[in-house]
């Protein structure tokens, strides 16, 4: 049985196609497929299998990353890296968030990551009546959240937009050093570079 992925509009193939500079026997030699297949899809007369389709896209894909290839993390982090230690007070480690507009800090001992806190946790700690003031007063290591998942600077943006559905940010890494930090707001900056 055959996993069934999301896969763009069949609209789509001709505007790609035209997009890469490709012919329609060009396309279907790239996917293993007829050129009439290719003709008909293009002119709305037939309902191609899922198969057929799937590997049409990712040709398609395939050409494209030639052209134009993904970003990696490296060229999209934010590299001004704000961390705090397990030792500090929460007041503090919020003032640096606020500070810096950031609602994340990745918890360091020297250059091991070692933990998270984030807004998440901070409103959880309020959402079961830990008094402000008394949260204030608390050290990092109280209420410390799992570390951020790393990755290698020279890994695809899409790895990172994978894992930051559920995470609330990726450290990005150089020869295993942190060299930045990666949010979903850098992944919108990512949309909007020059260029593409």
């Amino acid at each position: 049985m055959v996993s069934r992925v999301s896969i763009p509009p069949l609209e789509d193939v001709k505007k790609i196609r035209r997009q890469l500079g490709l012919t329609q026997a060009q396309v279907a030699k790239l996917a293993g497929v007829s050129q009439s297949l290719i003709a008909k899809i293009e002119n709305g007369r037939t309902e191609p299998s899922y198969l057929h389709v799937k590997r049409i896209f990712e040709a398609l894909d395939r050409e494209t990353r030639k052209v134009r290839p993904e970003l990696t993390l490296g060229e999209v982090c934010s590299r001004r890296l704000v961390t705090a230690t397990r030792t500090e007070k929460i007041s503090d480690a919020v003032g640096l968030m606020r500070r810096h507009q950031i609602s994340q800090l990745p918890i360091f001992e020297g250059e091991v990551q070692v933990g998270s806190l984030t807004e998440r946790t901070i409103s959880h700690e309020l959402a079961i009546e830990r008094p402000p003031e008394a949260l204030a007063r608390l050290r990092v290591s109280d209420i410390l959240a799992e570390p951020f998942p790393q990755l290698d600077e020279r890994t695809p943006l899409h790895a990172a937009a994978a894992l930051l559905q559920t995470e609330s940010a990726v450290l990005v890494t150089k020869n295993g050093r942190p060299l930045g930090i990666i949010t979903k707001a850098d992944l919108l900056k990512a949309v909007t570079r020059p260029g593409l």
